[in-house]
């Protein structure tokens, strides 16, 4: 069977003959574009004219004469119009960053549907205006109403400021393109004799607009990539795009297949148990092939962060790779090593000195690590005693222990300037790593984005107050562009994205990443546009994003004689198969010349020489770990024992600190606190009273002003009005409220309640000699019992807090909360010997319906009697000499990924 580009090929020679140089044709992308040129040079056999090959926004660009920006050079081109349309008002560039890309986003799809800006932001305004007044029935509106009203005046006004800039400047977004596109195509004559739009599927409204003129002058063919299974099928949503546009530009010169019902292939789904794994299964089945199968095989890629285990689990015997599957710069390798040496500059600036588990992370890094004389560097930093190093001992240690490029790396931090500290660790790279290798390929795109940012900031004159803003603004312009990697197209295993695949009908396919909620993605649209607004004004909704995904993945069902679609079983956390696996074993496989097979596989891990981290324990290390059992380990400590031993050394043995976030963005710690302080300015004065109803329902309206006077203390009230710091407090908010209303409700019927204590220190001595202390947020009685509480604003698992019972083997990694929460009642029973129960849990404020807390149970009880106390002590003692008098070095715990601190 022909491919859909082979029949185009021959409607396009039918038509046109050799002579193809006046011939536009707009293709999905530069694949299908080097596959159908391949079919016309096949057919024709000599050398032949080739027609204007475009992708869509190549093609409004040629007819609007307006060149459509990247990501980075529109937002700080926005940013310019943001001043010109508020004056004084403006936002610096860092906090304006935190919103401005959905801002951007909306205002490209409002003018890719040619939306009216007037209509558009008075309905807004209008509709936030009803909600206010539904809220108050007339009342004076509130200061936070007004600035909500006020919104969307202003980003109406930056719309239109926007429309300016864009057009003196020649540049603008993908929407604003199309828009004068659509609005100057009667104007100006079609410089081709015909265009020919080939694999389109969702047409927006200016390309439609556009498409259609030009069909009215007679010179518009349509190829559409069409099956009659879904596109004869009304209710089937991967073909509603296609019949909109066939009604509109007409059923095209290529006619729909049948394919899907005709086609005789293999569909095979393999569940493998995690997602690292789908990369490990696609590597062994690609070491498997011939190198004539792995030419004929192409990988898809629908979660495109399974780019970077698979280069890393492909033998490196396989032959030549072609990957065209574009990834974010925060999702590769070189991204985690800029942080870091971002990290060595900010403290040598700021202090003289360099952090020692920055050090560390920079040494171990992939791109820096030198086999064993790096592990010998690694372990003599883990041995220091203390958490940071002046640069010129750094130096001294790196020139005796380590690989000489090290030095040179690290001499370009002494540069004031980022860019050129970073230019600095970009052209050592380029020196050390191997030519044509990933990495290497990582470092020059990565340079070019960097150059091409500081070239943007030349042009719009932006300078920067300090190094925190200018960190800031370059990581929110940057982490986001995308990386391509090409190899060649015509030989070797193929390696694309999901959207590369348009148009294209590769025959053997292995998809990667065919988990519902990945195929077709999951999540909610990034907008600022409330949902019944979008669908009024016919701009795009979730159900479009799944039509369009459902169209790309049955066309390339259509083509393929095997498809084998890998997903995983979510390793502690159950997943599934796409949707549209079950969908074609429901509906297709019964009627079609298709057959199905499921497995579910363990694959087995090529074994690599792994560098492991050790320390072992020495005298002075011993002396540091009694020193500390006597003034005390807290419950969070053991817990981190559990999870990972190496990552304890750093935290509690050295000292070494979590890293600071350094985003601009409200750390969850920070309100986290302030979570806290708000619920002890609320119970303190009630402590030794009934908590009542009332008292409950009386914080409610006090909830946000008080997290506000808390944080700004952290940072000034302007900033903590805007962007993400607004956002996470006005989500804080909620959840308190919700909270102390089902709170209460509870108290309405259910037991009396007496606060007894707010964040109660506790501290007892274990028979060994060792010290356990911390601090609990609440102990209340309810009824008779007492409950000892703690607040937490993360996500709570239930099983984390259930232990089968009270023996070593009972403690994993994941019961830190049970634990923490196992001291408190053992302390507590402690300093009160009288004391025949508690209960113990925490109150997650993520989920309100547990207002009353999610408690501790042992062996199934809540309730944690006397009897228990001798085991519970007997488990404390064994866990408290294992960490402090055991003879086992720190060694990460690989199946840890929580660390904050260790280097592994």
């Amino acid at each position: 069977m022909s491919t859909f580009l082979d029949r185009t090929a021959e409607a396009l020679l039918a038509m046109h003959g050799k002579d193809l140089a006046n011939v536009a044709v707009i293709l999905p992308g530069q694949r299908a574009a080097a596959a159908l040129q391949r079919y016309l040079a096949q057919r024709i056999g000599s050398a032949f004219w080739s027609p204007q090959w475009m992708d869509m926004g190549s093609f409004l660009e040629r007819l609007s004469g307006v060149r459509q920006g990247g990501r980075a050079e529109l937002l700080l081109l926005m940013h310019e119009a943001h001043k010109r349309s508020t004056g004084s008002q403006a936002e610096p560039l860092d906090a304006f960053l935190q919103w401005a890309p959905t801002v951007l986003r909306d205002m490209s799809e409002v003018d890719m549907h040619l939306v009216d800006l007037d209509d558009l932001y008075r309905d807004l305004r209008d509709m936030e205006m009803l909600e206010s007044w539904s809220w108050n029935l007339g009342a004076e509106l509130s200061v936070g109403q007004q600035r909500a009203l006020g919104h969307w005046r202003s980003t109406g006004d930056l719309h239109r400021a926007m429309h300016v800039l864009m057009e003196e400047r020649g540049v603008g977004t993908s929407g604003w393109v199309a828009r004068r596109a659509a609005q100057h195509i009667g104007m100006h004559t079609i410089p081709w004799d015909m265009v020919w739009c080939v694999g389109a599927n969702a047409l927006e409204p200016a390309s439609t607009v556009v498409l259609r003129h030009i069909r009215s002058s007679g010179r518009l063919q349509m190829a559409w990539d069409a099956d009659h299974y879904y596109l004869d099928q009304l209710d089937q949503e991967a073909g509603r795009y296609l019949r909109r546009g066939m009604e509109s530009l007409g059923t095209g010169v290529v006619p729909p297949v049948n394919d899907l019902l005709e086609r005789e292939r293999s569909l095979r789904s393999v569940i493998v148990p995690d997602r690292y794994s789908q990369a490990l299964f696609a590597a062994q089945v690609i070491h498997a092939m011939s190198d004539d199968e792995r030419a004929k095989t192409t990988v898809v890629l629908a979660d495109e962060g399974l780019l970077m285990p698979l280069v890393s689990a492909l033998p490196k015997n396989i032959g030549p790779i072609n990957i065209s599957s574009g990834v974010p710069t925060g999702q590769l390798p070189i991204h985690g090593l800029i942080q870091t040496f971002l990290d060595l500059h900010d403290a040598f600036h700021g202090s003289g000195s360099l952090g020692l588990d920055e050090l560390m992370a920079l040494v171990a890094h992939p791109f820096v690590h030198r086999g064993t004389s790096t592990i010998k560097l690694v372990q003599e930093l883990a041995l220091m005693d203390r958490s940071t190093l002046p640069l010129d001992r750094v130096n001294a240690l790196f020139r005796d222990n380590g690989p000489t490029h090290l030095q040179r790396l690290l001499e370009h931090v002494r540069h004031i300037s980022l860019s050129e500290s970073l230019t600095g660790l970009y052209n050592e790279l380029s020196t050390e790593l191997r030519p044509g290798s990933f990495e290497l390929e990582q470092v020059f795109r990565a340079a070019r984005s960097e150059g091409e940012l500081q070239q943007l900031f030349l042009v719009h004159s932006i300078s920067f107050a300090d190094r925190s803003a200018e960190r800031s603004v370059r990581e929110r312009l940057l982490n986001e562009e995308r990386i391509g990697y090409f190899g060649d197209p015509e030989g070797g295993i193929q390696v694309m994205g999901f959207l590369e695949t348009r148009a294209l009908a590769p025959s053997h396919l292995l998809v990667l990443g065919a988990n519902d909620g990945m195929l077709p993605k999951a999540g909610h649209q990034q907008s600022f546009i409330p949902f019944d607004v979008r669908r009024a004004y016919g701009l795009p909704l979730g159900s479009d994003s799944e039509a369009i995904s459902a169209y790309h993945t049955y066309r390339l069902l259509q083509g393929a004689s095997s498809f084998t679609a890998v997903s995983d079983a979510g390793g502690t956390e159950p997943g599934e198969p796409s949707r549209f696996i079950a969908q074609w074993v429901h509906e297709l496989v019964p009627r079609s010349r298709t057959s199905f097979e499921q497995s579910m596989l363990s694959v087995k891990a090529t074994e690599r020489q792994a560098t492991i981290v050790s320390v072992e324990r020495n005298a002075s290390i011993q002396r540091r770990m009694e020193d500390w059992a006597v003034r005390g380990l807290s419950p969070s400590a053991l817990g981190v024992w559990l999870r990972c031993p190496l990552d304890l050394y750093f935290r509690y043995v050295i000292g070494v600190k979590e890293p600071e976030e350094r985003n601009g963005k409200l750390g969850s710690d920070v309100l986290g606190s302030a979570v806290h302080d708000v619920f002890e300015q609320f119970h303190t004065p009630m402590i030794d009273q009934r908590w009542t109803p009332d008292m409950s329902r009386a914080c409610i309206p006090l909830v946000r002003s008080s997290l506000v006077s808390k944080l700004s203390a952290t940072a000034s009230r302007e900033a903590l009005e805007q962007g993400h710091a607004r956002l996470m407090i006005d989500m804080a908010t909620k959840a308190i409220q919700e909270h102390l209303e089902h709170e209460a409700d509870r108290l309405q019927d259910g037991p009396p309640i007496t606060t007894l204590g707010i964040e109660v220190d506790l501290s007892a001595v274990l028979p060994n000699g060792i010290r356990l202390k911390g601090r609990c947020d609440r102990i209340e009685r309810r009824g008779d019992t007492i409950h000892i509480l703690d607040l937490k604003t993360g996500s709570v698992k239930d099983r984390t807090l259930q232990l089968r019972g009270l023996e070593r083997e009972h403690l994993s990694e994941d019961h830190g909360y049970a634990l923490q929460l196992l001291i408190y009642a053992w302390i507590h029973m402690t300093m009160h010997p009288q004391l025949n129960a508690v209960c113990t849990g925490v109150i997650p404020l993520q989920r309100a319906s547990s207002s009353s807390g999610i408690h501790l149970t042992i062996a199934g009880q809540e309730v944690i009697s006397r009897n228990l106390y001798d085991g519970i002590t007997s488990l404390l003692v064994e866990l408290t000499n294992e960490i402090v008098h055991g003879h086992a070095p720190f060694q990460h715990n690989t199946s840890s990924t929580y660390c904050t601190c260790c280097v592994a």
